[in-house]
């Protein structure tokens, strides 16, 4: 996997799944999504997250 080969780089590498529609009033609020994404950006902790999806 991409994040396993590049994790002693300095390159975090993380994915996202999201089910659903993003928009105000939607399935998912805009301002969570972000949320999420600036996580990933700004913790590196973990691989892969899923928004929707049991």
């Amino acid at each position: 996997m991409l994040h396993d080969e590049l994790a002693g780089s300095g390159i975090h590498v993380a994915h996202t799944a999201i089910a659903g529609r993003i928009a105000p009033g939607g399935d998912h609020e805009p301002e969570d999504i972000a949320e999420v994404l600036w996580r990933h950006h700004a913790q590196r902790d973990g691989f892969q997250t899923r928004i929707g999806i049991d």
